[in-house]
């Protein structure tokens, strides 16, 4: 199932706080809440950060 615009929009609102992986959970569980069972993955996520232009720094944990 493809991301709704207002799953993409949680992206945009929480990409910078929270992992990829922990989104795709945040979206499968709200799914559930709503009776759909295909469930949002990482790989959807990151494409939809991608597209969107919204891309981490790699390696910079811990850094200022």
């Amino acid at each position: 199932m493809k991301l709704t615009a207002s799953e993409v929009k949680f992206i945009e609102e929480t990409w910078e706080f929270y992992t990829d992986q922990r989104i795709a959970d945040e979206i499968t569980r709200i799914r559930r809440g709503l009776g759909l069972f295909e469930g949002a993955t990482k790989n959807q996520v990151y494409r939809a950060r991608e597209r969107l232009g919204l891309m981490k720094n790699r390696g910079a944990k811990g850094e200022d």
